[in-house]
Formats: C-alpha cells, structure tokens, sequence
C-alpha cells in the first residue's frame, strides 16, 4: 500500500455559454458554483498533470458492486499505477488503503469512481462537504437517474477520463445550518450540504406543520401542511416529484420551493433564484415542533422560533457525464 498519496492533479475546464467558451485553470480540480454563472453549466475539463489518486466508494455489502469495485481497484493499481483509496470496511480485507487512513483525503483525490446507484452519490456527497473532485458514476442493476454508465465498461470510461479531455455535469448542492432561538450565528455542528434536498415535516407528531418561510429576509408565505421540501434541480425526480414539483433538467441553476400536501389551493411549488438565501422558521404559534431531514439523514428537531437557512453551495458536485447527456435526460 502507498503511504501517502501526493497532492491532487491540476486541471483546467473549458467552460462555455451558448455564444463563446474560455478555458480556467482550476485549483487542485476544484469547480465551483462561480464558474458556471451562465446558463450552461457543463464543461469540458483537462488535465495539465496525470492524475495518480483515485478513490473508490460503492455498495460494499452488495455482491456484485463488491465484485466491480475489486476489479476495478486492482486493474486501477496493477494496469495504470493509480494510488487507490477504497472504503474503510473494504481496505481491511483487500490490501488497498482506507480514506480513513490517509490525511485530508478530500484534497488529494483527483477523481472518485461510484459503484451502485444514485445511492452512493449520495454517500459521496456526504464525505466531501467543500471541493468535491469528478464523480464518474456506475450503476449495478438497479434504475438510476445519475448513475448513468454501466459498471461493465468501467475500463473504457475510466480511460476516458483519464485521458481527457472529458465532459463533466455541474450539479449544484444546497448548504443549510440551523439557527437557534436568540441566536444570530449558526449552530455548531449544525451546518449539512444537500445534493436532493432539505425536507422539514412534523416528524413523529400527526399534527399539522406550520412554517414561515423568508426569501432574503422578506416574508414570503406561511406553508401550512405535511411540511416543506427545499431542493436543487437534481433532486427534482426525487421526493419533489412525488409531492407535485416539476422535473428540472440538473443544468437549471435554482432553488425547488415545493409544499407537501398544503392546506390552501393558492400555493404551489415554486422555483427561485440560486442567489436567494432562504429562511424557513417554526413560528411560536405553531401546534408543535418541526423536524428537519437532509438527504434523508441527520433527523433534527427545529424547535418554536428556531430556523433552518439555505442558500446554494459554492462547491457543485461535478458528474462524468455524455457529452449528450440533456438527450439522455429526456429518454
């Protein structure tokens, strides 16, 4: 095993807007949120360096994703002399190293391979809460959204990629912390980065959930209902589609604003701008406490006259993607 892995690739992204293109040198293949102010938020990216470390996450428990990720591990090692990272749980049978064990791993991967489904891009949305590296993402069996190449050809994708230049999807995240009652700074511990989205519900209570809701600190509207879902255009398909939001095609820079089971007939999901910074606050008259969830996970109660604030992540989560992939979205 390597025992310590060298600093990340340099890069450089072609970005284009409908009329021009410009080519920016990224940082450590850093992208972020700035570079893709203009409509199209796809770019071509290019190495500068060889990329030499590569982390592999996936269904670990899962027979046949366990089986890619061993093979693609040792063709990675033995075949293109890649450093290899891999889950803590897979390294200790494996002879690979965990991402535990190397320090700052976040800054030293040059891209990351997702084996399973739109599950793990989850999970690797998880581990990297600031510059997240290429995501090229594989799916074993079940039906994805954004895991779009079939595990069986991971040496011509991965090949690909590594040769360059190769075309990646800006997904944007939302970054939400909580604020307490009295408090004009975050709560510690409390800040969490969504790729779907951010859902506050009445939780365990069978009462109605009240909420008022402020787009840059203006009073917007009081949702009450089973709650409120605040996602981004990638996690439209997801539980906003079950609520009655609109599909958004993940080149859509926004902010989903979408009720669940509201009682009025006047408000219905919304899109907002990426440059809102959003308030949403359990007020002192509500019949109980709210609870708010991020990507399904971290369940937090937000008591009367506390407040969850989102706003867009500067950090997108970039995807390996077709060069056609707005085609591939519609079929």
């Amino acid at each position: 095993a390597v025992m310590s892995f060298p600093e990340a690739a340099r890069i450089r992204a072609k970005i284009c807007a409908p009329d021009s293109c410009e080519k920016v040198e990224l940082d450590h293949a850093s992208v972020t949120y700035d570079l893709f102010a203009s409509p199209n938020q796809k770019a071509d990216l290019e190495w500068e360096s060889a990329p030499h470390n590569v982390l592999i996450l996936g269904k670990f428990f899962d027979p046949d994703a366990r089986e890619y990720m061993d093979q693609i591990s040792v063709w990675l090692r033995d075949e293109k002399q890649m450093n290899v990272l891999v889950p803590d749980e897979m390294a200790k049978e494996s002879g690979f190293k965990g991402h535990s064990d190397e320090e700052n791993f976040q800054e030293k991967i040059d891209f990351i391979v997702a084996i399973g489904g739109d599950g793990t891009l989850l999970y690797v949305n998880s581990l990297f809460t600031g510059r997240v590296p290429p995501v090229i993402p594989f799916r074993v069996g079940s039906l994805a959204f954004m895991a779009i190449f079939e595990a069986s050809n991971f040496k011509s994708v991965i090949e690909y990629v590594m040769e360059g230049p190769f075309t990646t999807l800006s997904r944007n995240r939302l970054e939400f912390h909580i604020q307490r009652e009295g408090s004009d700074k975050p709560e510690p511990n409390s800040t969490h980065i969504v790729l779907n989205e951010a859902v506050i519900n009445n939780g365990p209570q069978g009462t109605v959930c009240t909420l008022d809701t402020y787009c840059n600190d203006h009073m917007i509207t009081t949702v009450t209902g089973d709650g409120l879902i605040v996602g981004t255009s990638t996690g439209s398909t997801a539980y906003n589609l079950a609520a009655g939001g609109s599909m958004v095609h993940p080149n859509v820079a926004g902010i989903l604003f979408t009720p669940i089971c509201p009682h009025s007939l006047s408000f219905r999901p919304v899109i907002i701008p990426p440059s809102i910074v959003l308030r949403v606050t359990v007020p002192h008259d509500a019949r109980s406490s709210a609870w708010a969830l991020f990507d399904g996970r971290h369940h937090t109660e937000l008591f009367k006259g506390d407040s969850l604030i989102g706003k867009m992540s500067r950090y997108p989560l970039p995807t390996v993607c077709d060069p056609n992939e707005t085609n591939e979205w519609f079929s």
